[in-house]
């Protein structure tokens, strides 16, 4: 006989059954809740995805897989930096404008940028 998948949500007193850890009442609330105060969750549409993407295409076109370094020297991308990501040049949390201007690096630059501020 199969186990039970469903579980009560985790908000107390809320006694509906689903599959996930929330119910989808409370989902909603949370996914509201996201958008409105994470920044990356509220910029992180199509256009800006689009805008990212151009970002990256033109630093390859002239600079192929090459990161410019954060934190530690330039060098060419191997399978543990995760290739190339956008980043805004002033990060959204400290002020910055969601649609300002983009900088280029590998992911494991980016991800140590992020730890900076």
């Amino acid at each position: 006989m199969p186990r039970a998948t469903l579980k009560v949500c985790r908000i107390a007193g809320c006694p509906r059954m689903q599959a996930g850890p929330l119910c989808r009442e409370h989902a909603k609330d949370r996914e509201r809740h996201q958008r409105a105060t994470v920044p990356t969750k509220a910029t992180r549409d199509d256009e800006e995805q689009a805008r990212r993407k151009a970002a990256v295409d033109a630093h390859r076109a002239i600079n192929g897989e090459w990161c410019p370094g954060i934190d530690r020297p330039a060098h060419d991308l191997t399978d543990r930096d995760g290739g190339l990501t956008a980043n805004h040049v002033t990060p959204i949390a400290l002020g910055g404008d969601p649609r300002g201007p983009l900088s280029v690096a590998c992911r494991s630059c980016n991800s140590r940028q992020a730890a900076r501020f």
